[in-house]
């Protein structure tokens, strides 16, 4: 009886021995986690919502009552920190690492600078992190590749350069990818076909290059594919869609890919996004895109197609967005498009459309915004069923062979703002019933076809985007001895007023849209004089080497390579066997002086002087003219390969 009495005695002895021996362990940790918060604290600079200094005090309550903090029930450690848009600024301390029970940390929206501290990779917990639009800078730390349980990884919209480690191919548990509108570069690697349960991968507006893997389109669980804007080239598979069952978004527009679009795209029946637009894409739009039933939006503008639109896309009935501009498409419109009850935006401006508009054009149309079918070869008159597009913004039937009455029924569209139907052969007058349409800001019915017959007498311009600037060529010719040759000339005093007010240099993008605008604005009013000339605009901004050419009637795209003048079809051709991506400018202002002197005829044209500039790293990021010795190093190259070309 003593023996159990005595027992019982010494349980509770030794759980109470186990209680303290617990709380011991427990307590530097949990201090542990207080200190490695309260050092970030300490690392942000800026809180004008005062979270952290109204709530974050190591004098006051719990750390797991913090604003943004949650800890486990179990063992009290911080398993998440979530302070997505606070306005916080400052950087991100290395003692963040040692929050060893981290599953989640979310510091999206904010203004947090500075590198990403290695120590991040000691959080072997953690899942989900989110340090989107943020001002982050520098590489990716190579111990951040080694979290192996992390399932979400976002880094977008900051300021990261680097590249995508083979490491990544470790992250087997990864589903979502996030590291768009940043500077990381160089190859996808093909490791990143190991993740066989990503659902997203997102890399829009990077520096990415390169083939893009084949195994990506293994993946069967892939959602989303989004590798917009970067200088990604090479082909699409041929079994593209083959083990992509769940894919709903495939973005890769504004790269250099090329070949054809493979027909087992058909096979992606839940593709709701197809964005293949900006790239050199050749042969025939297949006819299987027709199968994708749930498409809303199909991006194939600026590409070199042939043949026909597919009768077969009028069956996509959820179609809203139809963009095929600048294409190369050639023959009649399928009828059935004009049946998508859907479609808010048809744009097939410049290409070789030809045939008339159906009588019944608007009858199904009840939600169209835009219709653009400027630029053609469309014929016959403007169905007076047009009137019926209620929802209509933008009405561009421009440069075609339209003939007939301006119907009246037009000034049915109260919500129309652009009218543009310059360059055709109507009769009859402007119908006074446009005088209803109080929203319209613009109405273009100018005749502009001599402003560009104007441009292609002129002696070819050339500019190319390389992979660490822009380079552009002139050949200006010399039509007088008498002829005074100037050089080319600094900034206009436009872009420096514009630099003073913002208080930076103007984005390139921007600084096209408002030359665009103005030259734009001269095709409209009748007391105004139509610019005779194109424009290349090339620049340097936050986001790279950036190149625009703005037409003579006033519409400005991005390009990787652009010509106009006398010999732009050749210099089109031969800008397309360039590889640009891997061109440095230095080497591109060889190949544009090759490019001049073939297409100078020197049977028909007068002699020219070739005039360089560029914009890129070696210049400081600066316009300026290229060195006369490279520019004597280039003339000898291009009259070399003209000599070698004549003796073959």
């Amino acid at each position: 009886m003593e023996t159990m009495i005595m027992g019982f005695i010494f349980l509770p002895m030794l759980l109470m021995q186990c209680f303290m021996a617990a709380l011991a362990m427990s307590q530097p940790n949990l201090t542990t986690d207080q200190y490695a918060l309260l050092q970030f604290k300490a690392y942000v600079t800026s809180d004008p919502l005062n979270i952290m200094s109204s709530n974050w005090s190591s004098s006051a309550t719990s750390i797991c009552n913090w604003v943004g903090v949650s800890c486990g029930a179990f063992h009290s450690r911080v398993t998440a920190l979530d302070l997505p848009n606070m306005n916080l600024t400052g950087s991100l301390p290395p003692h963040l690492g040692n929050l060893s029970f981290l599953v989640s940390i979310n510091l999206s929206g904010n203004s947090f600078n500075g590198h990403l501290p290695p120590e991040l990779g000691k959080l072997q917990r953690l899942k989900f992190m989110d340090l989107s639009f943020n001002f982050l800078d520098g590489s990716i730390p190579d111990e951040i590749w080694l979290l192996s349980k992390l399932e979400t990884f976002s880094l977008g919209s900051n300021q990261l350069t680097g590249a995508i480690s083979r490491n990544i191919g470790n992250l087997t548990k990864l589903r979502i990818i996030y590291l768009g509108h940043t500077k990381i570069g160089g190859e996808i690697p093909n490791e990143i076909g190991n993740l066989h349960k990503l659902e997203v991968f997102s890399a829009r507006n990077a520096s990415l290059s390169g083939l893009i893997p084949p195994n990506i389109f293994n993946i069967s669980s892939l959602r989303g594919i989004n590798l917009y804007i970067n200088n990604l080239s090479g082909t699409l598979p041929v079994d593209l869609c083959y083990h992509l069952p769940n894919l709903k978004e495939l973005d890769l527009g504004e790269n250099q890919l090329n070949g054809s679009i493979p027909s087992s795209i058909g096979r992606c029946k839940k593709l709701q996004r197809l964005g293949l637009g900006a790239n050199r894409f050749t042969g025939y739009i297949p006819r299987s895109i027709g199968n994708l039933s749930k498409l809303t939006g199909i991006y194939l503008f600026d590409n070199d197609f042939e043949g026909e639109i597919p009768n077969e896309i009028g069956n996509l009935h959820k179609l809203e967005v139809l963009s095929a501009r600048n294409a190369s498409l050639s023959g009649l419109i399928p009828p059935n498009i004009f049946n998508i009850s859907s479609l808010r935006g048809i744009n097939l401006y410049t290409n070789n459309l030809s045939g008339t508009l159906p009588v019944d054009l608007c009858y199904h149309l009840p939600n169209l915004k835009e219709l653009d079918l400027g630029k053609n070869q469309l014929n016959g008159s403007i169905p007076s069923s047009i009137g019926r597009c209620k929802k209509l913004q933008r009405l561009g039937l421009g440069a075609n062979r339209f003939t007939g009455y301006i119907p009246r029924s037009i000034g049915n569209l109260s919500k129309l703002t652009g009218i543009y139907l310059f360059d055709n052969d109507f009769e009859g007058e402007i119908p006074k019933e446009l005088g209803n349409l109080q929203n319209l800001e613009i109405l273009s019915a100018k005749n502009i076809e001599y402003t560009a017959e104007a441009v292609d007498n002129r002696g070819t311009v050339v500019g190319i985007k390389s992979k660490d600037g822009i380079v552009m060529g002139v050949e200006k010719v010399i039509a007088s001895k008498m002829m005074l040759v100037v050089p080319i000339g600094e900034s206009t005093p436009f872009i420096v007023t514009l630099a003073c007010v913002y208080g930076e240099p103007i984005p390139v993008k921007e600084l096209a849209e408002r030359v665009a605008s103005y030259v734009r604005l001269c095709t409209l009013y009748w007391w105004l004089r139509p610019f005779g000339c194109g424009i290349i605009l090339g620049g340097y901004d936050r986001e790279g080497p950036q190149l625009y050419m703005v037409e003579p009637s006033g519409i400005s795209y991005r390009y990787f390579g652009a010509a106009i003048g006398k010999g732009k079809q050749l210099a089109k051709t031969e800008i397309e066997k360039l590889k640009l991506s891997e061109m440095t400018c230095r080497e591109g202002v060889i190949e544009v002086a090759k490019i001049i002197y073939k297409v100078h005829d020197e049977a028909k044209d007068k002699a020219f002087e070739l005039e360089m500039s560029w914009i890129c790293d070696e210049s400081k990021k600066q316009h300026e003219k290229v060195s006369d010795a490279l520019l004597e190093e280039a003339k000898a190259a291009a009259r070399a390969a003209l000599e070698e070309m004549d003796a073959d």
